[in-house]
């Protein structure tokens, strides 16, 4: 799966490619040339995945690439595959899993698509959790963080879906923290809330919403932002489909790009008249940047105010539903992909 930044900065290389509203250069590079490229490094290099490459080259890094996945041992009797008491990959049949004990790490997108595990049972000996590691687990229902861990990377739990309804930290955990059953985890230092589930109540005290943090959550049906937060990362509600409304309290002043896109379902977005940074003027149900005039966040319902001067890029992004949009002449610019995935228009 894997779906990180990379996805979305090639989603808008896509998107330029087939905009009107951006020169189309001589040769236009379709959306399936660089899945092949990738399928081709990823399944076997040949010649024509490597201009030069021998098959003996090919063997060589195949052999190269399964000694990181495969000690001597291989996989052993429950799927799980080792490096030293770093647990590299599982392959096992899923459902619900108990990690060993003598688990010091669990490594980077080791459990990566593994739709069919339901549970994951980490003992007191893990330390780390790896980037990506839970990647993907859309059966995955519950998380428990032991007292152990202190470090858990970049999207470790990226696309766990709609079943996951349980996030708990162990309250002897220094590094992390689950106050108030909020059903999140959070960095106690910084207060950010890197992982939610679509039962997550954010506490009062979390000051940023981490990037990718409710990303692909599509049982997420609403919200609510403390005024504590004051910062919203890239891709934080990224295709939360079962959102209906937004709305950004005052403190709020920088939101990622892209926060919010790739839902249908959202019908209403306010943000509050105090806000020094955003606004909603009008009633206009999308985010504006004060300084800038630049609608960065639309919906079906948005009626663009005559003080916006641009659209921003993926403002209106899986915007399905909006069947028409008035554009004012105070309009001088539209981003890339503003409107991509409008397939109501």
């Amino acid at each position: 799966m894997r779906r990180t930044k990379s996805f979305a900065s090639f989603a808008l290389a896509a998107c330029m490619g087939v905009s009107l509203l951006v020169n189309v250069p001589v040769r236009t590079v379709s959306a399936a040339e660089p899945e092949e490229t990738v399928t081709s490094q990823v399944e076997g290099l040949t010649e024509e995945a490597v201009p030069g490459a021998t098959g003996t080259d090919a063997e060589a890094l195949d052999e190269g690439r399964e000694t990181v996945y495969n000690d001597a041992s291989g996989a052993d009797k429950d799927g799980f595959v080792w490096k030293g008491n770093t647990l590299v990959k599982y392959d096992g049949k899923g459902g619900g899993v108990k990690i060993p004990e003598q688990c010091t790490s669990i490594g980077d997108y080791a459990f990566d698509g593994c739709s069919g595990l339901t549970s994951i049972e980490i003992p007191a000996s893990v330390t780390s959790i790896g980037d990506g590691a839970f990647e993907g687990c859309s059966g995955l229902t519950s998380i428990e963080i032991p007292a152990s861990v202190t470090s858990i990377g970049d999207n470790a739990f990226l696309g766990c879906g709609s079943d996951l309804t349980s996030i708990t930290v162990a309250k002897e955990n220094k590094t992390y923290n689950s106050k108030d059953n909020c059903n999140a985890i959070i960095e106690t230092k910084t207060n950010r809330l890197i992982q939610g589930c679509k039962n997550t109540k954010i506490p009062g005290g979390v000051t940023s919403i981490g990037d990718d943090a409710f990303s692909d959550c599509s049982g997420l049906t609403s919200i609510e932002i403390p005024t504590s937060v004051t910062s919203i990362g890239e891709m934080a509600f990224w295709e939360c489909d079962g959102l209906t409304s937004i709305e950004i309290p005052s403190s709020v002043t920088s939101i990622g790009h892209p926060a919010f896109g790739g839902h249908s379902g959202i019908t209403s977005i306010v943000v509050s008249s105090e806000n020094p940074k955003y606004n909603s003027e009008g009633n206009c149900n999308a985010i504006i940047d004060t300084e800038t005039k630049e609608l960065i966040l639309g919906c079906k319902d948005t009626k663009i105010p005559l003080s916006v001067t641009s659209i921003g890029e993926r403002a209106f992004s899986g915007c399905s539903g909006m069947a028409n949009i008035e554009i004012p002449s105070s309009i001088t610019s539209i981003g890339d992909c503003a409107f991509w995935g409008c397939s109501g228009m």
